[in-house]
């Protein structure tokens, strides 16, 4: 199953966001980031827990639902396991964003001059390492008002997020094979 991503217009995105997506490189969703989106369950205010291999498409999907969350007026967090990963993504989110003026930051060890900025939620979408999740259970509001939480390979622990929820209220979609 495939969708192409100009579709994602009547799923709230503008058209200049779905031809920023494309000119990126982002033409098609496959297989289970379509039925996210399909489903109705990427773009709903509820969570949505993706459990699916390497490779498959997990963080495009935490983009387009920060996307949809800031779009609402709200701010989002990406939280990834590794310094470069953070980097990386920081460096392509700025740069694809930019001119639709999306305020992008990143906090890792190394990459601390946002951290400020975070701490007073003047951010549309933040890129941060798992420690500074930590951080934040240490230092209560340290990413501002954030409503949104998303991640990759998340670990369980006793640190506060974000956006706290019970079980009973996520969704999956997919799973390993």
């Amino acid at each position: 199953m495939e969708l192409p991503v100009e579709r994602l217009v009547a799923y709230g995105l503008p058209p200049a966001l779905v031809e920023t997506l494309s000119a990126s490189g982002v033409t098609t969703l496959r297989g289970p980031q379509a039925r996210a989106v399909l489903s109705g369950d990427l773009f709903s205010s509820e969570h949505l827990l993706v459990h699916l291999p390497t490779s498959s498409g997990k963080t495009l999907l935490g983009e387009l639902a920060a996307l949809s969350a800031i779009l609402a007026g709200k701010k989002a967090l990406f939280a990834v396991p590794l310094k470069a990963l953070a980097e990386e993504k920081y460096a392509e989110w700025r740069r694809r964003y930019a001119d639709y003026g999306l305020s992008v930051v990143c906090s890792t060890a190394d990459h601390d001059q946002d951290d400020a900025r975070l701490c007073r939620g003047e951010f549309d979408l933040g890129v941060v390492i798992y420690e500074s999740c930590v951080i934040s259970g240490a230092r209560p509001g340290f990413f501002g008002r954030s409503e949104w939480w998303f991640g990759t390979r998340c670990r369980c622990s006793s640190t506060r997020v974000a956006a706290p929820c019970s079980s009973s209220s996520w969704r999956i979609c997919g799973r390993a094979t």
